[in-house]
């Protein structure tokens, strides 16, 4: 890339982050607003976050997991994140979600508990952004690299939301960066990622096929320990609570609970598109074996930092291809996997098309909401989809020329 295309790149990616942030602003103070005049007060994804942190503080961890308690938990943090009496009419038109994640989760949310809405708010999306951008800082491995992380389009849904994007895809993004060079860091990194565990089922057979022992005993322990850290403080009953409501949460998929709309996973683009809910059952499990399968063959003899760099955005992209529960802010985890093909694009030379390529899965990711809702078209799947091709690609053809 010439300097002054350079230039032109990064003062674009400023001015798309500082777009996002006045948005997110406007919304929030649109959404106050509408709560002072009688409206449906705004209600987002941290808010059911922020409602478990004050839960904690008045009642048993595994209460979390009663509907009916979690739900009056939510009334209450709707009330505090308006910062206005709400009527009865607007208690009504808060919804409730249910609280999905382990115990270890919990005891991410509790300190937020003992914060002003708006501080709490902002005090997460601060923590878990510091994580993400740390990553983003050794996949690009350049002094702008916060830049771009920043104008990535996921980024933008997941700070709207306060969703936990940014700690999915750093602390994925940092144990699979460092996995040749600091194995415990990069364990202890995969092991935290368990406390959202459906996004770490590719994880293990990338370390086993590449031979990574270290990463992969450090992370089992971590895990084990944040298991036992959980009962430690808040005993083994919230455990057999969500152990409880797994299959509860799995039988929403046919019951309509999840709006699928909001979601990137090959399931629910196949529901959107009319597919019988069985058959989109049975392709997304073919697609979750095609992923697992792609991991196994990127990491066996992936050597080479070049090769271990796109064995990484294998992983992560065949992660959003492999499981069936993936929404928007989820896409996060695809801005590393991009990282490393831009990185080995730049270091290795590249077609004009896989650029082209990856400019296409930016544009996709900016406007997948519209197109979701507007047009019922789900194309999240096909990022995922461009980027683990075009990681395929690249290394199958390395491997090819090595023989």
């Amino acid at each position: 890339m010439t300097a002054p295309l350079a230039r032109y790149v990064f003062w674009f990616a400023v001015t798309i982050a500082l777009l996002y942030a006045a948005v997110i602003a406007v919304i929030h103070l649109d959404g106050r607003r509408d709560a002072l005049r009688g409206g449906t007060p705004l209600y987002t994804d941290f808010t059911t976050f922020y409602a478990a942190a004050l839960q904690l503080r008045h009642e048993p961890a595994e209460n979390l997991y009663i509907p009916e308690r979690m739900h009056q938990a939510e009334l209450a943090a709707a009330r505090a994140a308006s910062d206005v009496p709400l009527s009865e009419a607007q208690t009504r038109a808060i919804g409730y979600a249910a609280w999905m994640y382990p115990p270890i989760a919990i005891l991410l949310a509790a300190p937020f508990g003992f914060l002003g809405y708006l501080w709490a708010y902002f005090g997460w999306l601060a923590a878990t952004l510091a994580v993400y951008l740390a990553a983003m800082g050794q996949v690009l491995v350049r002094r702008e690299a916060w830049v771009y992380a920043l104008a990535a389009p996921p980024v933008f849904y997941n700070a709207m939301y306060g969703q936990t994007g940014f700690l999915t895809a750093g602390l994925l993004g940092l144990g699979l960066a460092n996995v040749a060079y600091r194995p415990t860091l990069a364990g202890i990194c995969i092991g935290l990622a368990s406390f959202k565990p459906h996004f770490g089922i590719l994880i293990p057979l990338a370390l086993v096929a590449g031979g990574h022992w270290k990463p992969f005993g450090v992370a089992t322990i971590t895990v084990v320990g944040a298991v036992v850290a959980s009962i430690a403080v808040y005993g083994a009953d919230p455990w057999y609570a969500y152990i409880g409501t797994l299959g509860h949460h799995f039988g929403g998929f046919e019951a309509g609970a999840f709006e699928w709309r909001a979601m990137v996973s090959i399931l629910a683009a196949l529901q959107m598109s009319g597919i019988a809910l069985e058959q989109a059952w049975t392709l997304q499990y073919l697609a979750a074996a095609a992923a697992a399968l792609a991991t196994v063959w990127a990491w066996h003899g992936a050597v080479t930092d070049d090769d271990c760099r796109l064995a990484a955005a294998v992983v992560c992209a065949a992660t959003l291809l492999a499981v069936p529960l993936a929404y928007t802010y989820d896409l996060v985890l695809a801005v590393p996997a991009a990282g490393w093909i831009w990185r080995d694009l730049r270091e290795r030379g590249g077609a004009s098309a896989e650029y082209a390529l990856l400019g296409v899965t930016a544009v996709l990711a900016l406007v997948l909401k519209p197109l979701s809702y507007k047009l019922g078209l789900q194309l999240g799947p096909c990022i995922s989809l461009v980027l683990l091709g075009l990681a395929i690609w690249r290394l199958g053809r390395r491997r090819r020329l090595a023989v």
